[in-house]
């Protein structure tokens, strides 16, 4: 036996951790990876691995239809101290493995993958996988894989009407968080003026309904408002199947969007600039009939 064939044999006996940070969003982006990488490397163990580090504690989300076929595992590293992370200082051990870090991508032990081409030039010696997974190219077995996971496509009462417009409404930690914000509420009021003759908001949030609406009161008077904080996969379904769906800074809304599009839901789908152009690049290699509005 050479060699090569030597090592091929001892990386064909290693596992593949994908390691996932975040809510349910983040987490169906590290589901995909792993799929992908199962499909790859057909004779090697995929193991996702979940963390509670972040700006908030965070648990695994997903499902076990997301999960099967692949192992998983969940690592408490939350630290309180995370919460902002923007007067966290440097010290000596996490620059270390800064450069550790480095060393082993540049051996192939680490992908990043979160770009489609990074996916494409990914090493047989890879060993653990570390990114957002955001900005690659989706496919449309893919797409119909996270909604028939979810149960996204079942039925479920809703209040929309022809007259009504659904937000998903990121707030939550924003509200507390010094290194992060929520969507500036100007400008969300300047992206419903972009709906003919709607009259009444309901707006899926992952806050209470007594503290979302008097937040919401000044630029949405002039609407109906209904506030429901309800399960993330309800919110998705919900918002999917809407006639207007406009969406704010989280994956989750780009998930909606995605499937929205990709699938001919509703009729329009609105996104910040920030993230349409993201939701755009995930859908390249799928048409969709219907055209993504940004603000």
């Amino acid at each position: 036996m050479t060699l090569t064939h030597k090592r091929k044999s001892i990386f064909s006996r290693l596992p593949i951790r994908v390691h996932s940070w975040g809510g349910l969003g983040s987490q169906i982006f590290a589901c995909v990876i792993a799929r992908r990488l199962k499909a790859r490397f057909p004779n090697r163990r995929i193991v996702l691995v979940f963390h509670s580090a972040g700006v908030t504690y965070r648990g695994q989300e997903v499902n076990e239809n997301l999960t099967s076929s692949l192992s998983t595992e969940f690592v408490d590293d939350y630290r309180s101290r995370e919460l902002d992370k923007s007067v966290e200082p440097e010290n000596e051990s996490k620059s270390l493995k800064r450069v550790l870090l480095k060393i082993m991508e540049n051996c192939g032990f680490l992908a990043r993958l979160n770009e489609e081409q990074e996916f494409v030039s990914i090493s047989s010696r890879v060993l653990e996988v570390r990114g957002h997974y955001t900005r690659m190219q989706l496919t449309r077995y893919e797409i119909d894989w996270v909604a028939d996971s979810l149960n996204l496509m079942e039925e479920h009462q809703t209040s929309f009407d022809r007259e009504s417009i659904a937000i998903h409404l990121r707030l939550g930690d924003l509200l507390t968080l010094k290194s992060k914000d929520h969507i500036n509420l100007d400008r969300l009021d300047n992206a419903t003026k972009l709906v003919q003759g709607a009259k009444k908001l309901v707006i899926y949030s992952d806050s209470e309904p007594e503290v979302v609406l008097p937040l919401l009161e000044r630029n949405f008077s002039k609407f109906s408002l209904e506030v429901l904080k309800v399960a993330t996969p309800l919110v998705m379904s919900s918002c999917m199947k809407s006639r207007v769906f406009i969406g704010t800074n989280s994956k989750i809304s780009i998930w909606i969007a995605v499937l929205r599009l990709s699938l001919n839901l509703g009729e329009v789908t609105i996104l910040p600039k920030e993230i349409a152009s993201q939701t755009s690049l995930l859908l390249k290699s799928i048409s969709s009939p219907q055209q993504l509005v940004n603000f």
